[in-house]
C-alpha cells in the first residue's frame, strides 16, 4: 500500500486520525492547542519516525486534564490507523469513558503502554480480554498504577512474551506471583495487599533486576532462596512487618540498593542506595550507614531518629548525591567539621528537626548542591553569604528563627544573578525574623516561580520592579517543571499552596507571598501585571490599593 504523506512528512491518515481523536476529548485547559497544521510531527505529544513519518509515539498523559467527551468518540482511533508504527502509548492520567479501549489489542508493535491513573478498577482478571490478540507480541513495558484493581495476580502476564518491566503499584492485590512471569526484569508490586511470607515463587524468577514489595503487609523472615536471583539490583521491601536477619546468601548477588531495614544488621556488600523512611528506627542513627563508602543515595525521612549529627555524616561517600534527614528529632548544629566528601551531593534535606544554632560556612563546599531543605527547624543568625555561589534551584528555609536584613543577608543577589542563581525557582523565607526592606533585586532572578517572605518583619514599600519576575510573565505556563524521578522521597513542597505532584514530578504553581509584613504604601499596579501570576498574598501589612479580584 502505498503512503501518503504531506509536503513536511507526515502522513496524512495518521494525521487524520489525530484530528479525530482530538474531537473526541476534552481539552479544559489546552495542552492540544498545538494540534493544528499539515504536520502532526510536530505537535504536542507527537513523536514520529523520521524516515517512515509514522506516530511512533503518542503522549496524551495529563492530571486529568484530558477526558474523553463520550464512549465512541475516541475508540475508533486506535483501531487501525496507527497499527503500523505506534511503539509507545501514553494515556496516564485519563478518564475515557471505555475504561481501556478494546483496539489497543491491535496494536501489534506496540512496546510501551501506560496506563497510570487511568480509571481503571475492580477485579484484574475483568481486564484480560482488554490484552488480548496481537498487542502480546512485541509489549515490553506495561504500566497499570494507582487504581483499584483488586484479586490475585493474574498469570495471563505470562502471556507477553517480551514483557520485561510490569508496574502494578498502588492497587489491592493479593495472592502470590505466577511462574509464568520468569522473563520479567522489573517487578513493582509496592502498595498492594500482599501478605503472609514473602512469596515462594519469587526464586523462579531468575531474570529480575529490581523488585520493590514495599507498602504491602508481609511478614515473616525474608528467605535464603532470593539469594539464587543473580541479577537482582535493587530490592525494596520496607514498610512490610518483616523481621529476623537478612540471609548471608545475599551476598553473593551484585544489589546495589537494598530498602529495608531489620535490627542492627550490617550488609557484608557495599550499597548504592539506601532508604529506611517512615520506619520506627531510631534512636540513634543505624550502624550499617557507617559501613558503606559508595552511597549514592541516603534516605532515613522519618525514622524517629533522636541523635545528634556525627562527622561521618559529611565522610560517608564521594559519590553521595541525594541525603534526606527530614522528620526526625535531630539535634544539635548541623555541622562544623570540613564537608570536602559531600561536595558531589545535589539533593540536602534536614528539614522538620531540632537543628540549631547557624547554617554553618563549610555548607558552601557543597559546590554541587541544587535543592537545599532546611526548614521547620531551629536554626538562627544570617544566611551565609557564601550560598550565593551555589547553583540553586530550591532554597527552603521557613519556619526557622533566621534574622538580619533580607538585603544584607543575599548581597552577593547582583553576583548571583549574572553567575549562579540562574536557576533558582524556589525561594522561601517565611516565617522567620527577618527585617529591612525588599530588596529591588529579586525580580532580577529570572527563572523564580515561587517567592515567600511572609511572615517576617520586613518594611518598606512593594519595589515596582516586582513586574519584572521573567518565569511569570508567561502566560499559561503549563510545563515548567522540577523532575525529581530519580528519588523516593518527595522535596517537601506539597505544603506550596497548590503544588500538584503528578508522574513523580512537582509541577510548579507561580506565586508571591509577602503577607503578614509590615509593608506600607500603595500596591503596585506592576506586581499584578505577569500574565503567569496564579497566587498573590499581601494580606497582613499596612498596604493600600486594591488587588485584582483574580488573585483574592
Amino acid at each position: 500500500m502505498l503512503e501518503i504523506t504531506t509536503s513536511t512528512g507526515c502522513l496524512e491518515r495518521e494525521r487524520k486520525a489525530l484530528v479525530h481523536l482530538k474531537q473526541g476529548l476534552k481539552d479544559p485547559i489546552n495542552p492540544l492547542s498545538s494540534w493544528v497544521g499539515a504536520n502532526c510531527c510536530r505537535w504536542a505529544g507527537i513523536h514520529c519516525n523520521n524516515k517512515t513519518g509514522h506516530v511512533v509515539k503518542l503522549i496524551l498523559r495529563g492530571p486529568s486534564e484530558i477526558q474523553s467527551s463520550s464512549p465512541s468518540e475516541a475508540q475508533p482511533v486506535f483501531e487501525s490507523d496507527f497499527e503500523s508504527g505506534l511503539v509507545s502509548l501514553d494515556l496516564s492520567y485519563n478518564h475515557l469513558q471505555s475504561p481501556i479501549p478494546a483496539a489497543l489489542r491491535n496494536l501489534c508493535n506496540l512496546k510501551t503502554l501506560n496506563l497510570w491513573n487511568f480509571n481503571l478498577n475492580g477485579e484484574i482478571n475483568r481486564f484480560k480480554e482488554s490484552f488480548k490478540g496481537c498487542i502480546k507480541s512485541n509489549l515490553e513495558d506495561l504500566n497499570l498504577e494507582g487504581h483499584g484493581l483488586s484479586g490475585h495476580l493474574p498469570d495471563w502476564f505470562g502471556q507477553f512474551k517480551n514483557l520485561r518491566t510490569l508496574v502494578l503499584s498502588n492497587n489491592s492485590l493479593s495472592g502470590s506471583i505466577p511462574p509464568s512471569l520468569g522473563d520479567i526484569v522489573n517487578l513493582n508490586l509496592d502498595r498492594n495487599s500482599l501478605s503472609c511470607s514473602i512469596l515462594p515463587s519469587l526464586g523462579t524468577l531468575l531474570s529480575l533486576e529490581a523488585l520493590n514489595l514495599h507498602g504491602n503487609s508481609l511478614s515473616g523472615f525474608i528467605p535464603p532462596y532470593l539469594g539464587s536471583l543473580s541479577s537482582l539490583e535493587l530490592l525494596d521491601l520496607h514498610s512490610n512487618k518483616l523481621n529476623g536477619s537478612i540471609p548471608e546468601c545475599l551476598d553473593n548477588f551484585r544489589v546495589k540498593s537494598i530498602l529495608v531495614y531489620l535490627s542492627n544488621w550490617v550488609p557484608p556488600f557495599q550499597l548504592h542506595m539506601i532508604g529506611i523512611n517512615d520506619s520506627k528506627l531510631g534512636p540513634q542513627f543505624p550502624q550499617l550507614v557507617q559501613t558503606q563508602k559508595q552511597l549514592v543515595y541516603l534516605c532515613l525521612s522519618n525514622a524517629s531518629i533522636s541523635d545528634a549529627i556525627s562527622n561521618f555524616f559529611w565522610n560517608l561517600s564521594s559519590s553521595i548525591k541525594f541525603l534526606d534527614l527530614s522528620s526526625n528529632s535531630i539535634f544539635g548544629s548541623i555541622f562544623n567539621c570540613n564537608a570536602a566528601k559531600t561536595t558531589n551531593l545535589t539533593y540536602l534535606s534536614l528539614s522538620s528537626n531540632r537543628l540549631s544554632e547557624s547554617i554553618p560556612l563549610s555548607m558552601c563546599q557543597m559546590r554541587t548542591l541544587t535543592y537545599l531543605f532546611l526548614s521547620n527547624n531551629l536554626l538562627t543568625h544570617e544566611i551565609p553569604q557564601c550560598l550565593g555561589d551555589l547553583e540553586l534551584v530550591t532554597l527552603d528555609l521557613r519556619n526557622n528563627f533566621l534574622s538580619g536584613s533580607i538585603l544584607s543577608s543575599l548581597s552577593k543577589i547582583s553576583k548571583w544573578i549574572g553567575e549562579r542563581l540562574l536557576l533558582l525557582k524556589f525561594l522561601i523565607l517565611r516565617s522567620n525574623k527577618f527585617d529591612g526592606s525588599l530588596p529591588p533585586q529579586l525580580s532580577l532572578l529570572s527563572e523564580l516561580q515561587v517567592l515567600d517572605l511572609s511572615q517576617n518583619n520586613l518594611s518598606g514599600t512593594i519595589p515596582k520592579s516586582f513586574d519584572n519576575f521573567s518565569a511569570m510573565v508567561v502566560a499559561n505556563r503549563t510545563n515548567v517543571f522540577i523532575d525529581i524521578s530519580g528519588y523516593y522521597s518527595g522535596a517537601d513542597l506539597e505544603s506550596i499552596w497548590e503544588v500538584n505532584i503528578y508522574s513523580r514530578t512537582l509541577s510548579l504553581v507561580i506565586n508571591i507571598n509577602l503577607s503578614g509584613n509590615a509593608l506600607h504604601g500603595e500596591i503596585p499596579k506592576e506586581i499584578t501585571h505577569p500574565f503567569g501570576l496564579q497566587s498573590l498574598n499581601l494580606s497582613k501589612n499596612y498596604l493600600i490599593g486594591r488587588i485584582p479580584r483574580k488573585y483574592q
